[in-house]
């Protein structure tokens, strides 16, 4: 799968580049900003999208996926609740996960999974 990670931390960005490119192929982005272009240029399969950055919060990429009608599932990533973000996002959050820092990898590849096991469904 073609993953596409959004995190304004670079220390993150490098860890879940090296633990995700074991399986997948992986873009990273640094802001919201970065993160909407890499979508239109690398159309991702999934989304590791961190709700709290400089630059932009995570809600403008799910902002920009609801009005683009892109059907692209979304970990979110955050230290924080994200109970805000379901009430405002409510008929989407269903295909979006919330999954706290510090990410439980083997929870994340247990997702991941999910996601890619929906893509291959008839």
């Amino acid at each position: 799968m073609r993953i596409l990670v959004i995190d304004d931390e670079a220390a993150i960005r490098a860890g879940l580049q090296i633990f995700l490119e074991r399986r997948h192929s992986v873009g990273l982005a640094s802001s919201a900003t970065e993160g909407i272009d890499a979508i239109q240029q690398k159309n991702p399969d999934a989304i590791l999208l961190d709700m709290h950055m400089e630059g932009g919060n995570g809600d403008v990429v799910l902002d920009y996926l609801v009005k683009n009608s892109l059907n692209i599932p979304v970990i979110v990533t955050s230290a924080f609740s994200t109970e805000v973000i379901h009430k405002k996002f409510a008929a989407e959050s269903e295909k979006w996960v919330h999954l706290r820092k510090p990410i439980d990898l083997k929870k994340l590849t247990e997702i991941l999974d999910s996601f890619a096991n929906a893509r291959e469904a008839p």
